[in-house]
């Protein structure tokens, strides 16, 4: 008798794993809506931090400047601890110096020009690359409207130009949609490697950057990356929606899904400051919603 209540508590046992197995299975995404410019930098910096494997960072414009240093800083720890870090940066927006790039490089960082500018291959730069994109360990990614320049952090830095954006972190089974993504990008024909030949000549501006990065890896804000993926939400599905950029015209899948889904909203459709990038909330919801508040 007791044989027979074993068999049917391992039953339900059995059961109940293979119910809690299809909630995780429903619950295929958490996403987190970024609109405070300060929580902007500063996830990207503890995005980064909290890396144990892989950061690839790919951005229309980084600037030398705080915001620019301090993710790179964060990029250089990154590397210190043998996470494998690919920056990919688009030559003609980003303002980085031949010793930063070449600091990186020394730092075991691959950095790679989307579309480096040469007089006899000027035909090359017809494509652009305008994304924003922080993924870590095939686990998160954040994308959305900002760079990594001042312009976008002007509460913490003066900045000539003060731009307002919105970003999103996903969680789930999207992040791997993200890296063949930028695995893609990463192996475009027009992307090219820094060439990373050390240089006399810039060795003491390396020093100095060198001195300056080992500064802010030390005393620089850090937070556990829990603070935000406790704050976000679950939904149904979070798709990443791209375009490719070897194909010229190119191709427009971002803007065909997102009319999709305003196409296919059964109740409601709200717009506030949308969020137009290489990504898109997939909402198998009746209604579709992207906005940010004032």
């Amino acid at each position: 008798m007791l044989h027979y209540k074993m068999i049917i508590r391992r039953f339900f046992q059995i059961l109940l794993i293979l119910v809690c197995s299809n909630f995780h299975l429903i619950a295929q995404a958490k996403v987190l809506l970024i609109e405070d410019e300060v929580d902007g930098l500063q996830i990207k910096l503890d995005m980064i931090r909290h890396a144990q494997h892989e950061v690839s960072i790919a951005y229309y414009a980084i600037y030398e400047d705080e915001s620019g240093y301090r993710v790179l800083a964060a990029a250089v720890e990154a590397a210190r601890r043998g996470v494998v870090v690919r920056i990919m940066v688009e030559s003609l927006a980003s303002k980085l110096s031949k010793p930063l790039l070449e600091y990186l490089c020394r730092e075991n960082i691959s950095v790679q020009f989307f579309n480096k500018f040469y007089w006899k291959k000027f035909y090359r730069n017809i494509h652009s690359l305008h994304d924003k994109l922080l993924i870590v360990d095939d686990q998160y990614y954040l994308t959305g409207g900002r760079n990594i320049t001042n312009n976008y952090y002007s509460n913490l830095y003066p900045s000539k130009k003060k731009f307002t954006d919105i970003e999103i972190l996903v969680e789930g089974e999207s992040v791997d949609q993200a890296t063949k993504y930028f695995d893609h990008l990463w192996n475009v024909p027009f992307a090219s490697f820094l060439n990373d030949n050390k240089s006399k000549r810039n060795q003491s501006k390396i020093e100095k950057i060198k001195i300056k990065f080992d500064s802010i890896i030390q005393h620089d804000l850090r937070n556990d990356l829990r603070r935000w993926t406790d704050l976000s939400v679950i939904v149904a599905k979070a798709s990443f929606i791209r375009d490719y950029y070897d194909q010229f015209p190119r191709t427009r899948f971002v803007t065909n899904k997102m009319m999709s889904l305003i196409y296919e909203a059964n109740h409601t459709i709200k717009s506030g400051v949308s969020i137009f990038c290489t990504t898109a909330i997939d909402a198998k919801s009746p209604s579709f919603s992207l906005t940010k508040r004032h």
